[in-house]
């Protein structure tokens, strides 16, 4: 059953009515695997346009600049995640459970917030990168300059992704980005060329990152911007202050959940730039990317399965949360598996397509690849702890797991190099979704494992 608030006139004047409506047994679960599969054709262009993209930075680049850029690139996605600083996941968990509720002024209260706050804080962040490249970055100073201006572009795009996935919105929350963006990227790098008649460096590629950018978010707010209620709905009252205090306190503890959870991604690089030389921290990256996409899976599933998990764990029974959830992990399996198994067969074939120099890139591959397949079988226990509304125990989880994370990476980097830090990496990231499984089914109270994720395909509808 579904109960939907709301006032006889809608402006808060009349009497308050309740509507109750029955939800079929099986409609959101049903609504995860069609959405799944659209998110998935979306990601699928998306990961074609972006390995092509991809391919064609490393030839142009070179170990030595694309070691560069993606060492520059590692650090601002922190940034640009501090700045964000879990706004985005805040205004999806709102937006979600405020639409099945009808609270249309709720949803206009959170974005109004969460768009102020993203808005100061990448000011902030942005000013930070800028002198700290005047002053320190020295051979590094352009690509950090230019990503100064790259900040503010992404966490905006960060918080107009998540208002799409609120809506359920998700070939708009992708598609500019996903798609639209790299191919940008690539024109207007080709053209810059072009113009300039000179070799690429790790700046020129930074600045034309931050220009398709901008046009992608351009794009996106004005061709796929959500059905917003009208400021008719929009409330000014005393609870505003109340619910504003209540998501920035939220919001301090997603700062540090998801920063810690984009270093699980990006550590490893930053700590090869610290011990090793550009040119290596570049095979790395290219591996480090390839192997990304075995988690194609996780990010599609995860695209649709957040809003529903919140949904369900709002209003729904623990019978039906984890048979939501068993979904959940076979079609993360299934959408990520086989593309880990498709880089480690096929690496020696896709690894020379970037130059001569990437070859050797294929041992962390393999075992970047690995340890990202064994993490899907735990499913999505970050996204469900989140949306559990379970956050200091995953700020707990992630505080303890980053540290680990850190002593992998770095011994494993000092005494083995490349091969070390995966291996490091692909520990790390199997440890980690094993101890947020184990979590996740004590502190919602349900019951998870492969064989009864399996079986709730039972009666699929």
């Amino acid at each position: 059953m579904r109960t939907f608030t709301g006032t006889k006139d809608g402006l808060g004047t009349g009497a308050t009515v309740k509507v109750t409506m029955p939800t079929p047994k099986s409609k959101l679960l049903g609504a995860l695997g069609r959405g799944t599969l659209i998110v998935l054709a979306v990601n699928s262009a998306g990961l074609f346009v972006t390995l092509g993209v991809q391919v064609l930075f490393a030839r142009l680049l070179g170990p030595g600049e694309l070691g560069e850029y993606s060492l520059v690139l590692s650090w601002l996605t922190l940034a640009v995640l501090f700045t964000v600083g879990g706004a985005d996941s805040i205004v999806l968990r709102e937006v979600s459970g405020s639409q099945a509720k009808g609270e249309n002024d709720r949803i206009l209260r959170v974005l109004s917030w969460a768009s102020r706050a993203v808005l100061k804080g990448s000011v902030l962040t942005a000013g930070a990168v800028a002198l700290y490249a005047l002053l320190f970055a020295k051979q590094l100073c352009a690509p950090f300059l230019w990503g100064a201006v790259l900040i503010p572009l992404w966490a905006m795009t960060n918080l107009r992704q998540s208002l799409c996935r609120g809506y359920q919105m998700m070939v708009g929350s992708k598609l500019p980005e996903m798609i639209l963006r790299p191919l940008l990227h690539a024109l207007i790098l080709l053209g810059a060329l072009w113009t300039v008649n000179r070799m690429p460096t790790s700046g020129m590629v930074t600045a034309t990152h931050a220009a398709s950018a901008a046009i992608a978010l351009l794009i996106g707010w004005y061709f796929f911007r959500p059905p917003l209620p009208s400021r008719d709905h929009f409330s000014n009252s005393p609870t505003v202050w109340d619910e504003s205090n209540r998501w920035n306190s939220e919001r301090k503890k997603l700062t540090a959940i998801v920063v810690m959870m984009v270093m699980w991604s990006e550590i490893d690089k930053i700590l090869l730039g610290f011990f090793t030389s550009f040119e290596v921290v570049g095979v790395y990256a290219v591996a480090a990317r390839l192997a990304g996409l075995s988690q194609f899976g996780m990010d599609t599933v995860g695209n649709i399965a957040a809003p529903l998990i919140s949904e369900h764990v709002a209003g729904k029974s623990k019978e039906d949360l984890a048979r939501l959830l068993g979904r959940v992990t076979v079609l993360t399996i299934a959408t990520s598996v086989p593309i880990a198994f498709v880089l480690i067969v096929g690496g020696p074939f896709i690894l020379p397509v970037f130059g001569e120099k990437f070859v050797a890139a294929y041992i962390p591959l393999c075992i970047l690849s690995a340890g990202n397949a064994c993490a899907a079988m735990y499913g999505l226990p970050g996204y469900t702890l989140i949306m559990g509304g379970k956050d200091l125990v995953l700020l707990r989880l992630m505080a303890r797991g980053v540290i680990v994370l850190i002593l992998l990476v770095a011994g494993g980097a000092v005494l083995f190099g490349t091969i070390g830090a995966a291996a490091g990496a692909a520990i790390g990231n199997v440890v980690r979704a094993w101890s947020m499984h184990k979590e996740a089914q004590r502190e919602l109270e349900i019951r998870l494992s492969l064989r009864a994720a399996f079986n709730s395909f039972s009666g699929w509808r």
